[in-house]
């Protein structure tokens, strides 16, 4: 049933076990959609231009959240994903267990994490590519932008700022269980361990960490938020 995946993996971070999956998308990724959400398909996401993405960060959530819960591969259909007026996603509370989880998507690629350990997680997944000499400004300060480029001077800039985007991102997103999130991006910092491999954040309140992967001309990242 998932002969298209990429990896599935059980991660321990520090003292976090993180279940993190990435697959491509299949046809037979429908299987394992609900009857609901197999409306949603065949009414509105197969016809449109991410609709493979959708699909496949919904079954890739499912088999994190289902490691998480011990449930087995051929009934995690019955695993219903909502999303919140903010677009985060959610499972219902009869479920839930405080599993923490996230979904990115990209080139009908999915990416999901979950994990029980922690108070706030979130995954990104960015295509590396050239991008407008001022989409760092949106994103970055310039501490943050010069301490990226330093501890990954090995790195040509396309990459180093996909990196440091995807880190951002994964930051943010560990954010969707907390009652009040950062106003937008630019109010978390982000900043590269002395390895380059690990990260941490933080805003006012509080602060996370973190860990990102390069896969072919892909980056993977993971942000968690282990206590208050």
């Amino acid at each position: 049933m998932y002969e298209d995946f990429i990896s599935e993996s059980s991660v321990l971070f520090r003292d976090f076990r993180i279940n993190t999956v990435i697959k491509r998308f299949s046809e037979s990724d429908l299987n394992s959609l609900n009857k609901q959400e197999l409306s949603v398909w065949n009414n509105k996401k197969r016809h449109v231009r991410n609709g493979e993405d959708w699909v496949v960060g919904r079954i890739t959530a499912k088999y994190a959240i289902g490691k998480c819960l011990g449930i087995n591969v051929n009934d995690i259909i019955q695993i219903d994903i909502f999303n919140d007026k903010n677009g985060a996603p959610y499972i219902s509370e009869c479920k839930q267990n405080n599993i923490a989880f996230s979904i990115s998507h990209c080139d009908s690629i999915g990416f999901s994490c979950g994990s029980r350990d922690v108070l706030g997680i979130g995954c990104d997944i960015e295509k590396i590519r050239n991008r407008h000499p001022n989409f760092a400004k949106y994103y970055l300060h310039q501490r943050e932008k010069e301490s990226w480029f330093k501890t990954l001077s090995h790195e040509d800039e396309d990459t180093i700022l996909t990196v440091a985007w995807a880190c951002k991102e994964a930051s943010y997103k560990s954010f969707s269980k907390k009652k009040k999130l950062p106003e937008n991006i630019g109010n978390i910092n982000v900043f590269p361990s002395s390895t380059g491999k690990e990260f941490h954040y933080h805003t006012k309140y509080v602060k996370g960490m973190g860990f990102w992967e390069k896969c072919g001309r892909y980056v993977l990242c993971v942000a968690l938020i282990g206590e208050d």
